[in-house]
């Protein structure tokens, strides 16, 4: 994201890997999307990144825990990417269904990126003169002028297939508000999560939660006694296991934005009746397990009691200073890199929504060698040749041909087909061309097909094909 303002962290795929939410200030609408929000320019976007400052959006992220290390950013395939200027994000099982949800706090008293408030006191003229009138009660009139627009707050449902649907509205959590902290914790001790929403210039909101009155909202609650000093036993990793499946949390209270939620840890679990196991992993590496755990409960446990750490789990000598992040290295480097060419098709045409010039790379699969194993084709940019990859027997792939390809280094790949042109039974290649960074005249728009010698070795037929320009 590129505002970055609350976060949490959960596990929503019950995969016992916690993912990553970020909040930013994307709004939902297209209205407020255009009156509202202004975007970073092209240039100074790549400018950033030769700073060091990565890929930065405006909008959510969410973080797809990949179990090796690295996370998959999936927020607007989840549908939680946009919820207006959003304040506080909390990952918890609202609805007691076994699936973690997802609440986000938002609002802005004052709408200071109001375009239209903006684009009116950027006239000096207007400035001056207001300040002429008012003199001293100049400042206020200008904040008293701003736009202000009460949003609701968003609830989503976790639909147990890595998205989300926004129920504010039926959960009864949709009134227009400016709320930034949020926090949650089973007021009425009722087996549910209860909410409470810091809000701006009114009152704040406390919303009860009546899950559990609801058929198949069974629930576990992990009250847990940590060793001194660390009594509240911050660090502890709980999981609830059955039948192959897992629940997961850690014991972290401080999420969303400046908020703090209950300390007990909430599990909701559908309609299950008895857990197979409970296991507490405490921060020093000794465990705790229960098994045949009955639901609907309140289980307290306490590190005292716990079974000493195995030697897998014991802390190494000076393992305070050791470093909680590595950077990180694939096992293989990769067999080919798409390389893009610094062409900005903006600076030509203003009004395009995203640049032409990047619509590849094409990828075309088929037998090129016939040893029964699909290998590819991978277009090039304008400036880096594309490149067949043959797999091999063993596993993985190997570059061929690779003097070939760079002959049409200048041509940008738009798209690629394996086919039999020449009717002799093995798969040519036909390699479009394309993109808007040519003239129309230009040779680097003619396609090109590949002839196929049966063993994957592809010469250029010599005649000329149609190209990528209107009659």
């Amino acid at each position: 994201s590129m505002g970055s303002m609350g976060a949490d962290m959960a596990d929503i795929n019950n995969d016992g890997y916690p993912e990553i939410y970020v909040t930013d200030m994307l709004p939902e609408t297209d209205e407020r999307m255009k009156t509202k929000t202004r975007f970073e320019n092209w240039d100074k976007y790549q400018l950033g990144l030769r700073n060091g400052f990565y890929h930065q959006f405006t909008r959510n992220v969410l973080q797809l825990n990949n179990r090796d290390g690295t996370f998959s950013e999936i927020g607007r395939l989840a549908g939680v990417h946009a919820t207006d200027w959003s304040w506080g994000a909390l990952i918890a099982d609202f609805d007691n269904d076994g699936w973690k949800d997802i609440f986000v706090a938002n609002g802005i008293f004052k709408d200071l990126t109001d375009q239209d408030y903006i684009n009116f006191y950027s006239d000096p003229e207007k400035v001056r003169e207001l300040i002429k009138e008012e003199r001293e009660g100049a400042v206020t009139r200008m904040i008293d002028e701003m736009p202000s627009e009460a949003i609701p707050n968003y609830a989503f449902r976790n639909n147990g297939d890595l998205t989300f649907s926004n129920v504010a509205e039926q959960w009864g959590l949709a009134q227009p508000s400016f709320s930034n902290g949020a926090a949650y914790g089973d007021l009425d001790n009722d087996g549910d999560l209860d909410l409470v929403v810091n809000n701006v210039n009114m009152p704040a909101f406390v919303y009860r939660n009546e899950a559990a009155k609801q058929s198949g909202s069974r629930f576990l609650v992990v009250d847990l006694e940590g060793a001194a000093p660390n009594t509240n036993a911050f660090g502890a990793q709980v999981s609830v296991y059955h039948q192959g499946k897992v629940w997961y949390q850690e014991q972290a209270p401080m999420r969303g934005f400046q908020s703090s939620v209950g300390q007990r840890l909430h599990f909701g679990l559908g309609a299950l009746e008895t857990a197979d196991s409970l296991m507490v992993l405490w921060p020093d590496g000794s465990q705790s397990v229960l098994t045949n755990v009955e639901t609907n409960q309140v289980i307290t446990l306490k590190q005292e009691d716990a079974q000493a750490p195995a030697v897998g789990n014991r802390a190494p000598e000076g393992a305070g200073k050791a470093l909680l992040f590595r950077p990180y290295a694939p096992a293989t480097p990769p067999v080919y890199t798409h390389r893009e060419n610094d062409f900005i098709d903006f600076d030509r045409d203003r009004l395009l929504y995203h640049m032409l010039s990047r619509e590849g790379p094409p990828i075309a699969v088929g037998d090129a060698n016939g040893d029964g194993l699909d290998d590819f084709y991978i277009g090039g940019a304008k400036g880096s040749p594309g490149a067949l990859l043959l797999q091999q027997a063993g596993g993985g792939f190997a570059p061929s041909n690779q003097a070939l390809w760079a002959e049409a280094i200048d041509a940008e790949d738009s798209d690629a087909l394996f086919f039999d042109a020449d009717q002799d039974g093995d798969l040519d290649l036909y390699v479009a061309s394309g993109s808007n960074e040519y003239s129309s005249l230009s040779f680097s728009l003619l396609d090109r097909l590949y002839f196929n010698d049966g063993r994957g070795g592809f010469v250029q037929s010599p005649q000329l094909l149609p190209a990528a320009k209107p009659e």
